[in-house]
């Protein structure tokens, strides 16, 4: 109330109240159990809330790293991948594939940050693509090139578009496939 009482909005006060105990907490001041009790005293937080907050402070105080700073540690190459797989899963909540996605987008990123990319096309290059061995890049630029493209020609003009890659028509075949059209029409396709 004093400090409302003096122009901070009780959200600001709520914010430097959590973020004190935060402090706290990753400075070794007080314990989990004690962060935990003093989240649920002071903010409006539930339960799954606070765990949440406590695990990703915890980040700090057992590795050393913020949870914040993971990406900027993975990218300087102060930890491996699958480090900072791990701490996303063990601080994040996030599952080991969201984890695994994250830190393939944040490498992705770093190294093309000019390229234009959806979530979704991590995802496909992942799960259909990455085994014929298209590179990442070559797959980011078709999917730029071909997102725009509509009307009744658009199979045709994307199958123009897959021929003009670089790549051999075993991977051309492979991005056929990812595009889910009908290996029955393969045939079709002006590499065959």
């Amino acid at each position: 109330r004093e400090l409302t009482s003096h122009g901070y909005t009780e959200k600001e006060v709520l914010s430097q109240v959590k973020s004190e105990i935060g402090n706290w907490y990753k400075g070794g001041e007080i314990t989990k159990q004690q962060a935990i009790n003093m989240l649920t005293k002071y903010m409006d937080m539930d339960s799954d809330e606070i765990t949440a907050t406590v695990n990703k402070w915890s980040s700090k105080v057992v590795t050393g790293i913020a949870f914040e700073d993971i990406k900027d540690e993975f990218l300087k190459g102060n930890i491996t991948e699958s480090r900072a797989i791990d701490m996303l899963v063990r601080y994040g909540g996030k599952t080991k594939e969201a984890a695994k996605a994250d830190v393939q987008y944040w490498n992705f990123k770093d190294k093309y940050p000019d390229v234009h990319v959806e979530d979704s096309w991590f995802d496909t290059y992942y799960e259909k693509i990455a085994d014929s061995g298209i590179r990442i890049d070559v797959y980011m630029e078709y999917r730029n090139k071909v997102s725009s493209i509509t009307g009744e020609d658009k199979k045709a003009r994307r199958m123009t578009a897959i021929h003009a890659l670089p790549i051999t028509n075993a991977q051309k075949d492979a991005l056929y496939y990812a595009e889910g059209w009908a290996a029955s029409k393969l045939y079709e396709a002006p590499w065959h």
